[in-house]
């Protein structure tokens, strides 16, 4: 039984089905049930093919040629690269930069609940989670346990922290330690430690 359907790709001079497949790590009989192909290797330029969830996921990693292998062998967190490409780019984010926080933060996993109560990817408490979602959002039913909303409210997040504060560095700070203790000019031990992080972790998820 083919994969469920999730994305599309548009067949170009040159290609052939198998070589389509094996660009997106699909195979070729997935392809060809799920576009009730009766002969694969008649595809025309132009043709539209759905493809299965498993060639989105392959399609997303290869445009970051750094990726972590923890997440290349992961399909649960490859599956979350185009909610992150989504959620930075409404809010004026590098891709890159709302990553690499998640990465620091939870490891792109969205079961994670720190000591201190914050929940998934992003590790929002639970406070900054229904202020962000109901005052700046507009939407209080999003859920942090909800990946999709998780990397949401995270992105929404991370762009008011650099509006409130003046820059990305700072920004950073105070999703760590939170925006008053920054504001009042208090920078914590482990702060310094914290930015080195992200910041080294951002080299993974640039787009090539």
């Amino acid at each position: 039984t083919p994969a469920m359907p999730t994305g599309t790709y548009t067949v170009v001079a040159g290609d052939t089905l198998s070589q389509i497949a094996v660009r997106l790590g699909v195979t070729r009989r997935e392809l060809q049930d799920l576009n009730n192909i009766s002969n694969p290797h008649r595809i025309r330029i132009g043709q539209v093919l759905t493809l299965p969830s498993g060639a989105v996921s392959a399609q997303s990693a290869g445009a970051y040629p750094n990726l972590l292998a923890a997440i290349r062998s992961d399909p649960d967190r490859l599956a979350l690269i185009p909610i992150f490409e989504r959620w930075a780019t409404a809010n004026g984010l590098p891709v890159d930069l709302v990553m690499a926080v998640a990465w620091h933060e939870s490891g792109w996993k969205n079961t994670a609940v720190s000591h201190k109560g914050a929940v998934g990817i992003g590790q929002i408490m639970p406070a900054t989670g229904t202020w962000v979602a109901s005052d700046l959002i507009g939407r209080p039913e999003l859920d942090t346990s909800v990946a999709d909303d998780n990397i949401r409210i995270s992105a929404r997040y991370l762009r008011w922290l650099i509006d409130y504060l003046g820059d990305e560095e700072l920004a950073l700070a105070g999703y760590y330690q939170g925006p008053g203790a920054v504001r009042a000019g208090r920078w914590y031990s482990s702060t310094d430690l914290y930015l080195a992080s992200v910041q080294a972790h951002r080299r993974f998820f640039v787009p090539g």
